[in-house]
């Protein structure tokens, strides 16, 4: 409460006063000082409680500037890290600084995507295909593409959107090779062949490629670096060099603490496999998965009749009929799932 905030003009007037109140009404004083300091109370009270009402709350409260449709690389502290000799401003995570317990915030939580939204690149790779610096930095461009077209949709939608990326990336090799099992798909929009539990094998080989970066396992880095960093949102992008099929895993997926983790392969195929080729993580790829953490659903593989008339389009993100980033757009039925508003789809066709 913040009684001890009251003002002490009021009470110099009510003292200059109450001696004439308590001979006019026959009242004595001192019960009318007992009546009028329960009446300040209350309104103090009545004040705090409007105060409280009209305060956001953990879950609503953002960064509300407007999206300016730049995705800069911000430093985190807490972190020590290296320098990538192709581009200084990022470089691989070192350790956690000694005192970085005097940083660590309460943050937000990501359930809607607006605000301050960080994003946080793991890249998991073998000590026969190790990711190089070349390849990060290549990685970070396709993520800068990614959050430069979210926000330009946030600013369509009018939308406070500020996407970063982190300065300290992840980087760590997994030996293990996992054994895949093709199973019919459950998506049900494909009839295709889908790999058995390929999200789960993504997330045990990152959390053996986390162990050996010197935490105790994935959760433990994430619910960690998601302490230290400065955002509303932090989402975590698992790059693995390799082949397969990326996916979004949703808050609490997995027992994982945090908003979320995409995880994507250094080349879409429908299952892991060994990676032929350079690796190259398509910032659609990024945008698609990334909204999927927010609520989005796919929309490929129906006809667009199956849809309400005008809400979705050939060019819409969830759809995947476009591939080229400039021509998607988030259209009317995808824009209500994450919680924007969005008017008529047919400036989507451009």
């Amino acid at each position: 409460m913040r009684l001890w905030r009251l003002e002490l003009i009021p009470w110099c007037v009510v003292a200059g006063i109450l001696p004439l109140l308590s001979n006019r009404l026959g009242v004595p004083w001192p019960v009318l000082l007992l009546v009028g300091f329960c009446l300040v109370a209350m309104a103090a009270l009545f004040g705090e409680l409007l105060h409280l009402r009209n305060t956001p709350t953990d879950d609503e409260a953002f960064d509300d500037r407007p999206a300016d449709g730049l995705v800069p690389i911000v430093e985190t502290a807490g972190i020590s890290r290296s320098i990538n000799s192709l581009l200084p401003a990022i470089g691989p995570f070192d350790k956690l600084n000694s005192d970085h317990s005097s940083d660590i915030r309460v943050r937000n939580g990501g359930k809607r995507l607006r605000g301050r939204v960080g994003l946080a690149a793991f890249f998991v790779g073998r000590d026969e295909n190790a990711w190089d610096e070349r390849e990060i930095v290549e990685t970070y461009k396709s993520i800068e593409r990614a959050g430069v077209w979210l926000e330009r949709e946030a600013q369509r939608s009018n939308v406070p959107l500020n996407l970063e990326r982190l300065a300290t990336y992840f980087v760590a090799n997994d030996e293990h090779t996992e054994t895949v099992e093709l199973v019919d798909s459950l998506d049900p929009f494909e009839n295709i062949i889908d790999e058995r539990d390929a999200d789960l094998k993504a997330l045990t080989s990152a959390t053996r490629a986390a162990a050996a970066l010197g935490f105790e396992h994935l959760d433990a880095m994430i619910e960690m670096i998601g302490r230290l960093a400065d955002h509303d949102v932090l989402i975590f992008i698992v790059c693995l060099m390799r082949a397969g099929r990326s996916s979004a895993i949703l808050p609490g997926q997995f027992g994982l603490p945090g908003d979320g983790v995409i995880v994507c392969y250094a080349r879409e195929e429908n299952y892991s496999e060994p990676l032929v080729g350079l690796p190259f993580i398509d910032p659609v790829t990024i945008a698609h998965e990334l909204l999927h953490q927010f609520g989005a659903t796919d929309k490929y593989g129906t006809s667009l009749k199956t849809f309400p008339e005008r809400t979705v389009t050939r060019n819409d993100v969830m759809r995947l009929d476009v591939e080229r980033l400039s021509k998607l757009r988030i259209d009317p039925l995808t824009a209500a799932e994450i919680g924007w508003s969005r008017g008529n789809p047919s400036n989507a066709s451009g």
